[in-house]
């Protein structure tokens, strides 16, 4: 099942109640930032309890994240058959926050991981930099304009 995250400008007293096909609150921008700035602010390294803490000559691996679920899990399932990955920190660096991404970095079993998230995407900031604003050029607007 495919879970899509929604997003609204605003949030109000029925979001709570509105639900997507997985069963899952939708999420509004405030509250993307909100889980974007906690797993940023934590810092959680998941698995440690069985691979042990980080080491400062531990091998290192970012994999930048964006939408595309099925990609990821097919280089997750590599990952986990390379020699040695249970001794690597093993770094997801998203751009986009979307939960069912987010559940399947978490189920990661064979290596130390960590999720991080850029904190002004596009996702989060729509109407100003990065994305689009009022004040910004046309798109296709001429170079002696």
């Amino acid at each position: 099942m495919m879970c899509m995250i929604l997003l609204q400008p605003s949030a109000n007293a029925t979001d709570a109640q509105n639900q997507n096909g997985s069963g899952r609150p939708l999420l509004n921008i405030s509250d993307i930032k909100r889980n974007i700035e906690r797993y940023n602010d934590l810092q959680t390294v998941l698995n440690e309890d069985v691979f042990g803490p980080v080491q400062n000559d531990s091998l290192v691996i970012v994999v930048q994240v964006h939408t595309r679920l099925i990609y990821l899990r097919h280089l997750i399932v590599s990952l986990a058959q390379a020699r040695d990955i249970d001794s690597v920190l093993l770094v997801f660096s998203h751009d986009y926050y979307d939960e069912e991404i987010n559940e399947l970095v978490q189920s990661v079993d064979f290596c130390k991981v960590m999720q991080i998230f850029y904190p002004t995407s596009i996702q989060t900031h729509p109407h100003e930099f990065p994305g689009e604003s009022a004040g910004d050029c046309p798109r296709n607007v001429k170079k002696e304009q």
